[in-house]
């Protein structure tokens, strides 16, 4: 595992006019780079390697551009103004898949951020995890179950992971339609209620708040019990879970990270709470077997590309499976990208 403490024994190899990063084809640290920021980065791709380099690239890249781009201040909300109109479909439908023998995954376009929601089946019905788009979620998650021939009916709880609109925007459809139970951490349920409350342009419809996800919950469904823990840095209350998949009748444990995009726009304090979260849950991981990695979007597990191996070559190992060094190199990665935006924010 790379800590603060091994990361900075790298800080003696490293100079403002480059890294060797070890890996190939990689490219020299730029000269504008301050040194503790190309610490971190170095060690995030030395833990990542390739197997995690889309993700490195999101969460270290923009710290990558020469020069180092100020960081803006948010723009303010507007109250009470009308939400922005939805991109057009052909911009974000993506037919559902069937990923394991009980997960199956309902996503938008890579292009469109690439956002899931993953519906596990078990004897007694389906756990979704999240629900898109307000505008999408109809087509994404409710057609695309019965596509798959699934019932949506059969949705008997929601987690959402986090208050961002592409996670609990198509909740209220759900809820109102089928009568899930819906949970959500209490952070972010006050967090959903209270951007309603003052009309921001960016904010969710939000359902009716319903259950408190507490930390280390364990949810039963039929024969399927899931894990849930609250992880905090990309919001308050983002959850983080560990789900038994089946692949060819063999049970498999994944770690689903809930809590993805991260950068200086988070804040010192965040991301130090978002280091620690991941941490945590390589810890969490590691103790539970955790050999595969899942996440809400396509740019931090590439699930997307993981599938199309899978139907390219439905004999060959299953390209989700990366082991359980696989998934702890996932959460070093994280932690040091989380490092490294710190750095940045304090030069």
């Amino acid at each position: 595992m790379q800590t603060r403490s091994a990361s900075r024994i790298l800080i003696g190899t490293v100079t403002t006019l480059g890294v060797a990063w070890g890996l190939t084809g990689a490219r020299a640290q730029a000269p504008s780079v301050p040194a503790a920021v190309a610490t971190h980065i170095a060690a995030a791709r030395a833990a990542g390697g390739e197997l995690w380099r889309a993700a490195i690239g999101q969460m270290c890249g923009p710290l990558e551009q020469t020069p180092m781009p100020a960081q803006p201040a948010p723009a303010p909300a507007a109250p009470n103004a009308a939400p922005p109109p939805p991109p057009p479909r052909d911009a974000w439908y993506r037919d559902p898949e069937k990923v394991f023998d009980n997960v199956y995954v309902l996503a938008t376009k890579s292009g469109n951020g690439g956002v899931s929601a993953w519906a596990v089946t078990t004897a007694a019905g389906i756990i979704l995890i999240d629900a898109t788009y307000d505008y999408s979620v109809k087509e994404i998650v409710d057609d695309g179950l019965k596509k798959l021939g699934l019932n949506p009916a059969d949705i008997k709880v929601i987690f959402i992971t986090h208050n961002h609109r592409d996670h609990v925007g198509g909740a209220k459809y759900l809820q109102a339609l089928y009568k899930p139970r819906v949970y959500m951490a209490p952070a972010d349920w006050d967090i959903v209620r209270t951007q309603n409350a003052t009309g921001a342009a960016d904010g969710p419809p939000v359902p009716a708040r319903d259950l408190d996800a507490t930390d280390g919950q364990r949810y039963t469904l039929g024969d399927t019990t899931i894990a849930v823990y609250i992880t905090p840095g990309h919001t308050p209350g983002t959850l983080s879970f560990l789900i038994p998949v089946k692949i060819k009748g063999v049970t498999h444990m994944a770690a689903f990270w809930g809590g993805t995009g991260i950068g200086r726009q988070t804040g010192a304090e965040n991301l130090a709470l978002h280091s620690a979260s991941a941490m945590r849950l390589e810890r969490l991981a590691r103790a539970a077997n955790a050999d595969v990695l899942l996440s809400n979007h396509d740019g931090f597990s590439d699930y997307f590309k993981r599938i199309d191996a899978v139907k390219a070559n439905p004999n060959a190992p299953n390209p989700f499976v990366v082991g359980i060094p696989g998934v702890s190199k996932m959460f070093q990665a994280v932690q040091e990208c989380s490092e490294a935006n710190i750095a940045a924010l304090q030069r």
